[in-house]
């Protein structure tokens, strides 16, 4: 783990990750309209489609087994594991519950830039569609994040599950394995209102760990503005917009002459997907 600072502005890698890795996202054409504009949009993770994602665990991920006593138990070993089975109970508990409130964590997920995939394209775009590229130095970079005082928290996510005995910021950057084909790296943009910045000096995993608990533990109003918009000082952040395959030939024409003329994106790194050469 280790903390960095771009233009003044502290965040967090969770990870060993290099600042210059590629991460590319796959979207609708109107989100990225909103991009070009200078908005981009960051949900609260309750907004996902997926269970997991929102907090919604199944029973039998946080249940804890009945240790059956055997005949030759003696009271005190009975009581010994019924004391044990109680404070395992109690742990899950309050994991499951920092698992559920972590729903209103503002999160974006990109993809490790490894080849075009055609399965993202269709999760994720509904023909009209584009891939971004970037890198985590250029995206942090364009990212107006500081005016909310907030602190980014990024890295790769596990493909090992959600997990009681594991600890919430490796169950916040865990999926399930059937989604490993997506390679995602996670950020998510936490409040420091509550602690201070200068306090980064400290243990960072304690810094990180308080970071989320006070986060998810607030019981004031505001939760719910931490998602929504937030302002991209410039768009140079963008390495390459790829068009989507199922986009037809004249109107990938009129979308280029659209991000030129209008946008003034330089059409070197417009390009066309080579999915194309696959579906026509």
């Amino acid at each position: 783990m280790e903390s960095w600072m771009i233009n003044q502005n502290p965040f967090v890698i969770y990870a060993n990750l290099d600042m210059n890795t590629h991460i590319c996202r796959y979207m609708d054409f109107d989100k990225f309209l909103n991009i070009l504009n200078k908005r981009f949009y960051i949900p609260q993770k309750g907004q996902f489609w997926d269970n997991f994602e929102k907090g919604i665990l199944p029973l039998n991920r946080t249940m804890v087994p009945h240790a059956m006593p055997s005949p030759d138990d003696t009271q005190e070993m009975i009581n010994t594991a019924c004391a044990h089975e109680d404070r395992m109970r109690e742990k899950i508990k309050k994991q499951k519950c920092s698992i559920e409130e972590s729903k209103i964590l503002p999160t974006s997920c990109w993809q490790q830039d490894i080849r075009e995939d055609y399965l993202m394209w269709k999760s994720y775009t509904f023909r009209v569609g584009v891939r971004i590229k970037t890198t985590i130095n250029a995206f942090l970079s364009s990212l107006d994040y500081s005016s909310k005082c907030l602190i980014p928290v990024l890295a790769p996510i596990k493909y090992d599950g959600i997990k009681m005995n594991k600890t919430l910021e490796d169950n916040l950057f865990s999926k399930e394995e059937t989604f490993r084909s997506e390679q995602e790296i996670r950020f998510y943009f936490l409040p420091h209102n509550a602690i201070p910045v200068s306090d980064i000096e400290a243990p960072l995993q304690k810094y990180v760990c308080k970071l989320f608990e006070s986060t998810i533990n607030n019981d004031g109003d505001n939760t719910n503005e931490l998602g929504g918009y937030y302002h991209l000082h410039n768009l140079d952040f963008i390495r390459e917009i790829k068009l989507s395959p199922f986009i037809n030939h004249m109107a990938q024409k009129q979308i280029k002459e659209l991000l030129v003329e209008k946008f003034n994106i330089d059409k070197k790194i417009i390009k066309e997907s080579k999915i194309n050469n696959l579906l026509n």
